[in-house]
């Protein structure tokens, strides 16, 4: 058996471990290197297309969770639509970073500048409505509050 055999069957004994602890991400890491397909080439279709079977899982799992930060992106600019922060500050915070493509990035930033705009504009609502209510609460129950 030759050395590149050899480590082609190595390859497949790492990935099939890694598939075990359902280690996704360091299934995806061998997934990117460049010299996985070949070495897998190598193999027996049988011990290639073991292998193969997980790292098409890792990558659907990486998809999935793609899938669900452009969710949460949508969901959470749909909220600072209808001005719940709560529930937009909640999505913002349960997007993953390791992945977020770079369109979902840039989308993302635009969603928090508006959120932190929202934000700004929400503080500014209550001072001026804590303004109002003073102003014009009768001065005999501005003296009550104040005997409180």
């Amino acid at each position: 058996m030759s050395i590149e055999q050899e480590v082609a069957r190595e390859l497949n004994r790492r990935i099939l471990v890694l598939a075990r602890q359902h280690d996704h991400p360091a299934l995806l890491e061998i997934d990117s290197d460049p010299e996985t397909e070949r070495l897998l080439g190598l193999l027996s279709d049988d011990l290639a297309s073991a292998a193969l079977v997980h790292l098409q899982g890792a990558r659907a799992w990486r998809r999935r969770k793609t899938e669900a930060n452009g969710r949460r992106l949508a969901e959470a600019r749909t909220a600072l639509d209808g001005f719940d922060l709560p529930r937009a500050r909640s999505l913002l915070l349960r997007i993953e970073e390791e992945f977020l493509s770079p369109e979902i990035a840039a989308e993302r930033d635009a969603v928090l500048i508006e959120f932190e705009a929202r934000s700004m504009e929400s503080e500014q609502l209550q001072e001026t409505a804590d303004q109002i209510i003073d102003e014009y609460t009768p001065w005999w129950r501005r003296w009550q509050r104040k005997r409180r």
